[in-house]
């Protein structure tokens, strides 16, 4: 599962000798206010099962500062689950019972290894789809461990399902554009990161 392998992960950076974690990476949007590419910073994460986990204060402030010129930035919590979350009635309902601004399936896990080792923790996400957005289910199968695109499958799942093949156009185009912010919010990051 993902939130394993983010586990997994996490634990070997902080055996490597990090002395800190950050999520990053694709998030579904919850709140109707925020659309594919929007930026997101947790004030803090919610776990599958409703326990709140810590976002380090000073380095929240700091991702909040070092974005601050060049991207419209969303903070708010991030509630992780172990299954994509794929339809806009489940994306009402999570949004409006965990008071959550996103969606994602590594940040809880990220988070608790990382308040369990007593490191500064944050988590910067970019929205993939939005809160009105499902994911088309011709994905499902089509997708492996590790998000790349297994064709063939996808192709099957297509021709099954030829009706959501304008979802699916969607769905990329939002994709593309959230992975191109995430790279320049990232890099805007590491450029100016330091201790």
């Amino acid at each position: 599962a993902d939130t394993e392998r983010a586990a997994t992960a996490a634990r070997a950076l902080l055996l490597s000798g990090c002395d800190g974690l950050m999520s990053f990476g694709m998030a579904g949007g919850l709140d109707p206010g925020l659309a594919p590419g929007s930026v997101v910073l947790a004030r803090h994460i919610i776990g599958e099962t409703g326990e709140v986990l810590p976002v380090d204060p000073a380095w929240h402030q700091r991702l909040c500062a070092l974005l601050a010129g060049g991207f419209e930035v969303a903070g708010g919590a991030i509630v992780g689950s172990g299954d994509m979350i794929d339809g806009v009635a489940a994306k009402v309902a999570l949004h409006e019972s965990m008071a959550a601004i996103a969606v994602d399936m590594e940040s809880a896990a990220i988070a608790r290894v990382a308040r369990d080792a007593r490191v500064p923790f944050a988590a910067l996400r970019v929205v993939c789809d939005g809160p009105g957005q499902r994911i088309p289910a011709c994905l499902e199968g089509a997708v492996d461990a590790y998000g790349h695109v297994i064709f063939a499958r996808l192709g099957i799942g297509v021709a099954l399902r030829p009706w959501e093949l304008f979802e699916l156009i969607r769905l990329g185009v939002s994709t593309t554009n959230a992975e191109r912010v995430l790279e320049q919010a990232l890099r805007s990051v590491l450029v100016q990161w330091h201790y």
